[in-house]
């Protein structure tokens, strides 16, 4: 089944995940949600999952976002923990930070369900 292209729809907010050893610390993740008219379980598209470079924030990643979604992609833009309204300290790339935080967002975007806290952005 093709992806579909063209017109898309953008949702601006933030949820929780929980990051750090044993999933216990909460986090809101702030970002943009690019999402392709069209899209459903029964008409999948790929995504994508981007986040900001040091000192920044989700809105950096936004043009990326939007030119893959006018390629037939969604995805989420997400400000990087500690960065761009985010509530959690800065992890330098941790696994058990933000490795666990994007995994979080990546089983989102792939429709998982039973995650730590549910993510509605």
């Amino acid at each position: 089944m093709d992806a579909p292209k063209g017109t898309f729809a953008r949702k601006e907010g933030g949820d929780f995940v929980r990051i750090g050893p044993d999933l216990a610390a909460p986090c809101t993740v702030i970002g943009e949600l690019i999402i392709l008219d069209g899209v459903r379980a029964g008409n999948p598209a790929p995504a994508i999952l981007t986040t900001n470079g040091f000192g920044g924030s989700y809105k950096d990643e936004l043009p990326a976002v939007q030119s893959f979604a006018k390629n037939g992609y969604f995805g989420l833009a997400y400000s990087g923990l500690g960065f761009g309204g985010t509530s959690c300290k800065i992890a330098l790339d941790s696994p058990a930070y933000d490795g666990v935080a994007a995994l979080q967002l990546v089983s989102f975007l792939g429709g998982a369900s039973g995650l730590p806290t549910p993510i509605r952005l």
